[in-house]
């Protein structure tokens, strides 16, 4: 799997579309990550829109933490987090649908 577009994202304003702001020196720019589109925008879309535009910043902190806590997390604590990052990264079953 490639590299994930890097942080961070954002919820573009009046939308559900999680994109990542980039200046130019002409304009801002928004390059699309993800868009939560329903029968019509309601609450979970924007909660899930919300979740993903996390989602950089919540692999930074699980990562850190696991650099930082090393072999001193308890042992279902640290599988999840491992599992977790490897989710993240692509490396994970539940990609397809385990």
């Amino acid at each position: 799997m490639s590299e994930h577009t890097p942080g961070p994202w954002i919820v573009a304003p009046g939308t559900c579309d999680v994109v990542k702001q980039v200046k130019t020196e002409e304009c801002l720019v928004w390059i699309p990550i993800a868009s939560m589109h329903g029968a019509r925008y309601g609450m979970s879309d924007v909660a899930n829109a919300a979740l993903v535009a996390a989602a950089p910043d919540l692999l930074k902190v699980v990562k850190k933490l696991l650099e930082e806590c090393g072999s001193e997390a308890r042992l279902s604590t640290r599988l999840l987090a491992e599992e977790t990052v490897a989710k993240a990264e692509g490396l994970h079953s539940a990609l397809i649908g385990d």
